[in-house]
C-alpha cells in the first residue's frame, strides 16, 4: 500500500515514522530546509518517555505530478496554510 504524507512537520512526520514501521510503502512531500534536513539525516523520532531514537528514511518528493499514485493520502498543515 503507497501512503502519501503531505506535510512534514511534527506530527506529520510522527505518522510517517509510524507507518514505515508497521511496514507500509510511505512517500513524505515537503519543501525547502525541511525536504533537505530529511534528505541528509532520515527522520528522527525520539520516544519522550524512554528516550529510544528510530530514525526513517522514507521517500521523499517536492511536488507532486498528475502521474502519482497513492492509495491514501495523509494531510499534515497548520490551519493558516
Amino acid at each position: 500500500m503507497k501512503i502519501l504524507v503531505y506535510g512534514a512537520g511534527a506530527i506529520g512526520s510522527i505518522f510517517a515514522g509510524k507507518l514505515i514501521k508497521a511496514g507500509y510503502d510511505v512517500t513524505v512531500l515537503a519543501r525547502k530546509e525541511r525536504y533537505k534536513e530529511l534528505k541528509s539525516r532520515g527522520l528522527i523520532l525520539k520516544n519522550a518517555i524512554t528516550g529510544t531514537i528510530e530514525t526513517y528514511y522514507p521517500e521523499l518528493t517536492q511536488k507532486l505530478s498528475h502521474n502519482d499514485i497513492f492509495d491514501y493520502i495523509a494531510l499534515f498543515m497548520e490551519v493558516n496554510q
